[in-house]
């Protein structure tokens, strides 16, 4: 409501003014003349047409984010409906921690992840335009997407903005409960389990939670209403589900040396051929009964396929590929919540504070039936986190001035590799002692055995911590026809890098040391497992990396006169 009075004038009010994210409205004002006593009443709604800015915009209201169905519960998808909005990538990830999925938009013709996020103001992606926090879908009361951002106080972007306000308190308490769920009962079985006759795995996942505002009162103690009020969502998720697959693993007797068994995909016999023979010209002599000496099986092959489960299934065709399905898990689960309390310390001041996270943890993508150190994983565990702060203080000086203050964090942090793994000392493997000294980080080293399966993890427990700072102060000012808007911005980005990368080693075996032919390869001699048998890596490193720190800061003003 905007309600006009001056001695000598009928008293002008206006109702059904709604002011959505980021919105600049024209109201004319006709006073006429009379006692201010009468009134003239006008319950019309604004108009919509935006007329006031060159910005162009869309907005999301609260009844479409509360009653439109989406994939995980991310509000961001309901963005991507919008005219000029285009999603890349993944539409697969998309929960409330899948920043990659999340971030992956387009907007205006803009490139992929080259947008601004603004959640109450403040700015909620990386340095890289990565989204930090996504707040629960019960706490987002309204968001906008702008297409075109002419206006001045908009910058650092490449594409869009997306801007999200959350709910405040009222005087009236509110709350809603919910769950969403999905179970084993209510799914076929997947390809992969069926095909190698695999019972369907278990599938349960359930999301719930909660969302509460009110005012502050405490009956005969504290009366905080028409002053201060609080919000307060919480979100939830477990999911127990399956994750299966298939992969190809060494039939048990090529493990011992024996490749009399050995056949490509059109059923020829596969011959192993001695790399220690190779002529000048690059040809080799084949082992007798295409059979390893045993003294010539390095013992740290030996020692690692120790730790492979053996095959399971048949595999496919005379190659026998895909011989090994697995049914694995995926367990994973957040606790999200988000909070903010207002308070009208006057009728010219009002200021707000507002924390939310997003903690998750999940294991996923285990391949041995029973974790040992060689599990191949890189997400046992995958831990993240998206914390936003945020404080905002508005003043009305005079009436002709107001002022705003803001300022926030957000920080993303993230923990991923593989526990099973760490801590393994190769020297159990038969590592030489001068070797192993000189590793950063003991780990069950990563083997990579051509199209066969991995062991060990391809990457170690390593963490980040990226940190996005703003302050605002900003201020409009009316001078007769002009209305004059300013203010100053300021950011720091800090990302914190702690990953050791392949401490232990990552070591690759191919085809080429047990081929026919030194130079040239051949679809019926030599075998990647062979040549891992034999000891002849054909690539090796270990890393011994530094932990960095970068640091970036990002200062803007701006000065919009707008004149009629």
């Amino acid at each position: 409501r905007l309600t006009v009075e001056r001695s000598g004038f009928k008293k002008f009010v206006r109702e059904n003014i709604v002011l959505q994210a980021n919105d600049k409205v024209r109201l004319d004002v006709p006073l006429e003349i009379g006692q201010l006593t009468e009134s003239v009443t006008v319950t019309a709604s604004v108009s919509l047409l935006q007329t006031e800015s060159a910005s162009r915009s869309q907005i999301v209201s609260n009844e479409l984010i509360a009653q439109l169905p989406t994939q995980g519960r991310n509000p961001f998808q309901i963005a991507w409906s919008a005219a000029g909005v285009i999603k890349a990538g993944d539409w697969r990830y998309l929960r409330s921690f899948d920043i990659g999925g999340t971030s992956g938009i387009s907007i205006n013709g803009g490139k992929n992840k080259e947008n601004e996020v603004l959640l109450d103001g403040i700015s909620d992606v990386q340095a890289d335009r990565t989204v930090i926090h996504v707040p629960t879908m019960e706490s987002v009361q309204e968001f906008k997407v702008l297409t075109h951002t002419y206006d001045a106080q908009y910058g650092r972007t490449g594409g869009g903005i997306i801007a999200i306000v959350t709910k405040t308190g009222g005087n009236e308490f509110h709350g809603t409960l919910f769950e969403y769920f999905q179970n084993t009962h209510l799914n076929a079985n997947v390809w992969e389990l069926n095909r190698g006759g695999k019972p369907r795995a278990p599938f349960h996942i359930n999301q719930f939670g909660f969302q509460l505002s009110g005012p502050t009162y405490v009956p005969k103690v504290f009366d905080g209403r028409n002053r201060l009020f609080w919000m307060l969502s919480y979100e939830g998720m477990r999911q127990r589900t399956g994750d299966p697959g298939t992969r190809s693993f060494p039939e048990m007797d090529w493990r011992t040396g024996d490749f009399s068994t050995l056949f490509n995909a059109q059923g020829q016999p596969v011959l192993i051929y001695d790399p220690l023979t190779t002529t000048r010209e690059g040809l080799r002599t084949p082992f007798a009964g295409n059979r390893l000496p045993a003294n010539r099986i390095h013992p740290i092959a030996r020692e690692v396929f120790k730790y492979y489960p053996p095959p399971n299934v048949p595999g496919e065709g005379p190659a026998r590929i895909n011989n090994y399905a697995y049914p694995s898990r995926w367990n994973c689960g957040f606790d999200q919540w988000i909070g903010r309390v207002d308070l009208a310390i006057n009728s010219a001041n009002n200021v707000f504070f507002r924390y939310g996270q997003n903690p998750f943890a999940e294991y996923r993508a285990l391949i041995w039936p029973t974790p040992n150190e060689a599990e191949p994983t890189g997400n046992a565990p995958l831990i993240r986190n998206g914390r936003n702060w945020t404080f905002d203080w508005t003043s009305t000086i005079s009436p002709r001035m107001t002022f705003n203050l803001r300022a926030g964090l957000n920080r993303w942090e993230e923990t991923t590799g593989n526990l099973y793994g760490a801590n393994f000392d190769p020297r159990q493997l038969g590592f030489d002692s001068n070797l192993v000294s000189q590793f950063s980080k003991l780990q069950f080293p990563r083997f990579d055995i051509g199209i066969y399966q991995s062991a060990g993890a391809d990457r170690l427990l390593n963490t980040s911590t990226d940190d996005t700072y703003s302050f605002q102060p900003n201020a409009g000012l009316v001078m007769a026809a002009h209305y004059l808007r300013f203010g100053f911005e300021g950011r720091q980005y800090k990302d914190n890098k702690a990953n050791p990368g392949m401490a232990a080693g990552r070591y690759g075996f191919t085809k080429n040391w047990t081929q026919r032919e030194a130079l040239r390869g051949d679809p019926a001699a030599g075998n990647e497992v062979a040549t891992f048998l034999l000891g002849y890596p054909s690539s090796a490193s270990v890393d011994r990396n530094i932990d960095p720190t970068y640091l970036h800061r990002y200062y803007a003003l701006f000065l919009t006169d707008d004149w009629k």
